[in-house]
C-alpha cells in the first residue's frame, strides 16, 4: 500500500511547485496545501483500507464509528480552523482528523484482538 504512496509524498513535496506552476501561476499560492494534504495521504490510506476490510467483514458497527468519527471532526475541525487559518486551516483539519482516525483504527483493531 506504502510502496507507491510515499515515492508520490516525496515527488509532490519536492517537485509540487514545479508542478502546480505548471497548471499556472496562482496555483503555486497552494503549495502549503498541497504538502499538508500530501502528508496526510499515509493517514487516509489507513483509514480507507480499514474501511474496505470492515465492508468485506460486514462490521457495520466499526464502519458507523469511523465513518462517524471522520465526518463529524471533519466538520467540527474544519469550520473551526477555516475561519482562523483559512484554506490551509481545512487542510490542518483533514490531517488531524484522519491521524485521529488511524489512532482509532488502532483502537479498534486492538479492541477486537487483531494486533
Amino acid at each position: 500500500m506504502f510502496a507507491l504512496l510515499i515515492p508520490a509524498i516525496i515527488g509532490l513535496s519536492l517537485f509540487g511547485e514545479q508542478i502546480l506552476n505548471l497548471i499556472g501561476k496562482d496555483y503555486v499560492e497552494g503549495m502549503a496545501l498541497l504538502r499538508v494534504l500530501a502528508a496526510s495521504a499515509l493517514f487516509v490510506s489507513v483509514c480507507q483500507t480499514f474501511i474496505s476490510v470492515a465492508k468485506v467483514r460486514n462490521d457495520i458497527r466499526s464502519l458507523v464509528v469511523l465513518s462517524g468519527f471522520i465526518s463529524v471532526a471533519l466538520l467540527g475541525l474544519g469550520y473551526t480552523l477555516m475561519n482562523r487559518f483559512g484554506l490551509i486551516g481545512m487542510g490542518y483539519a483533514w490531517l488531524a482528523t484522519y491521524v485521529a482516525g488511524t489512532l482509532l483504527v488502532g483502537l479498534i483493531l486492538k479492541k477486537k484482538g487483531w494486533l
